[in-house]
């Protein structure tokens, strides 16, 4: 006979609540960078900017996001930044 282990999955960790407060932050500052995120590479960090753009239930407001390879060993930062539309910001 196969023994099984019967039991639920634990439940999905989602970092949207501390990225949500982070995000709202930035409206304190309109048109200011942060860093919101570290990666283990510029991919990862690139990929999770394109998630965030498609996102349609983050936070209300015109956020923009970017990904840089700044730190050492291949590793990247996720930067956004508040920028609505009526303060005509260039991209960087």
């Amino acid at each position: 006979m196969i023994k099984l282990d019967w039991k639920n999955p634990p439940p999905i960790r989602r970092p949207e609540g501390h990225l949500w407060l982070q995000l709202e932050a930035l409206k304190a500052a309109p048109g200011d960078w942060a860093v919101i995120g570290a990666y283990g590479s510029i991919a990862s960090a690139s990929a999770a900017a394109s998630r965030l753009r498609r996102r349609e239930n983050r936070p209300e407001g015109d956020f923009e996001f970017t990904a840089r390879s700044s730190l050492p060993n291949g590793r990247a930062e996720l930067f956004a930044r508040y920028a609505p539309a009526e303060m005509n910001l260039r991209w960087l």
